[in-house]
């Protein structure tokens, strides 16, 4: 699913950027506003964010993947928590028995 989110994103930032003379069956002068419409008739749930810079293409995504792809860094950050304290026990209790040695 990431890969062909990827591609699809790879190829509205050709298309936008006009680098190709059609793509996918799209002609070059292709407006944004009907791409758009366009991927947003063939991908449910699709959404576009605007970049921070002027000069960076639109970035798209689908909220299912987003939301899936959130929930997964979050559980790594959770273990990665865990992990951390264990290792800071495990130090603590080095250091309480270099200290009673």
């Amino acid at each position: 699913m990431a890969q062909s989110l990827l591609s699809g994103n790879s190829s509205y930032c050709t298309l936008k950027k006009g680098q190709a003379k059609e793509r996918h069956g799209v002609p070059k002068d292709v407006s944004r506003r009907s791409l758009k419409t366009l991927l947003q008739s063939e991908i449910p749930d699709i959404e576009f964010h605007k970049p921070k810079k002027v000069n960076e293409p639109d970035r798209i995504s689908i909220k299912d993947t987003r939301d899936a792809a959130i929930q997964i860094v979050e559980d790594m950050k959770n273990v990665c928590n865990d992990q951390m304290k264990g290792l800071y026990d495990a130090a603590a209790n080095a250091q309480e028995s270099d200290q009673q040695s």
